[in-house]
């Protein structure tokens, strides 16, 4: 598998996080317990349990060109929506007490298992199904305290856009999208909305004559 040398962080959520996020400045790093691959659930618990660790915490993002998949797993309904972090600038406000980050690495059952992955490449390791994800994982650990979420701040330029997902309604789409704008320091984010299953251009090359 290629590596992939992106210069964008996607993180996938919904709306009433991504007003969280631009209200206050930060991104929340949370329990995987919630976390729907129980595969992915329990290399962190084994990362935390080989670690000694009272806490493990991880945000995932995606470095993949925008798909159907992404929207519809991690963001579906109309009130799914994408930030588009500048990968370097966003990864310089990450902590270093506490946080390690790095792109997460796929493997095929048959290869996992002929090979030995030390304590500390558990929580970047993945099922091979996954790989079209291409995700870059943060992780916060922690020997002496138990947390259920970590918090570190970001300033708003390392954002590079918001995108809104491709099933609200024009109209829902232009008030959210003024909502967005009124955020304090946030008048001049660009703020789209995806055209993944609604795209005139694509259609327009449909329509054309021969």
């Amino acid at each position: 598998m290629k590596t992939v040398r992106a210069t964008i962080l996607k993180r996938y959520t919904h709306l009433p996080a991504l007003l969280s996020v631009l209200q206050e400045r930060q991104l929340t790093v949370l329990s995987p317990s919630t976390w729907e691959d129980k595969n992915d659930r329990v290399f962190m618990e084994a990362y935390g349990r080989k670690k000694s660790l009272s806490t493990v915490l991880g945000l995932c993002f995606s470095q993949a060109a925008e798909t159907f998949h992404h929207w519809k797993v991690f963001a579906p309904g109309p009130s799914g929506a994408c930030i588009q972090f500048q990968k370097f600038r966003l990864l310089e406000a990450v902590p270093k007490s506490g946080f390690t980050h790095r792109r997460v690495t796929y493997k095929k059952p048959a290869t996992l298992l002929g090979s030995y992955a030390t304590a500390s490449e558990l929580p970047f390791i993945k099922n091979w199904a996954y790989r079209d994800e291409k995700e870059y994982r943060i992780v916060y650990s922690s020997a002496s305290e138990e947390l259920p979420v970590k918090t570190f701040p970001f300033q708003l330029a390392v954002i590079r856009d918001v995108v809104l997902n491709p099933w609200l309604p024009s109209a829902l789409f232009e008030a959210t999208r003024q909502a967005i704008l009124q955020i304090s320091g946030c008048s001049g984010l660009a703020v789209t909305q995806s055209k993944v299953v609604d795209n005139e251009h694509w259609q327009r090359y449909a329509n054309e004559d021969a």
